[in-house]
């Protein structure tokens, strides 16, 4: 009983991971689209965010498949903790 809500806290998180992601790839991208029209140069900061934003969106899809052994799940999020840790500092 307990593995199986386990899981399913699991996957609940990683459907919010997965939303956030295409939060802000959408936030984001509208500004670099923007910028983009109007001929301007893209600011790194941005598109830093729009390919941390893509990375754990596939990242969320990724470990959501339940065959993934749950030990591998933990290196990614950490690895992105750290990513958005070091571009809030920027």
């Amino acid at each position: 009983m307990m593995g199986s809500a386990w899981n399913i806290l699991l996957w609940v998180l990683r459907f919010l991971q997965f939303i956030m992601a295409i939060t802000v790839i959408g936030l984001y991208g509208t500004y670099v689209s923007r910028a983009n029209q109007h001929h301007e140069g893209q600011d790194g900061r941005w598109v830093y965010a729009l390919v941390v934003g893509v990375l754990a969106a596939i990242t969320a899809i990724v470990y959501a498949i339940p065959r993934i052994p749950i030990h591998y799940a933990y290196v990614t999020p950490t690895v992105f903790f750290v990513i958005v840790m070091i571009s809030a500092r920027r």
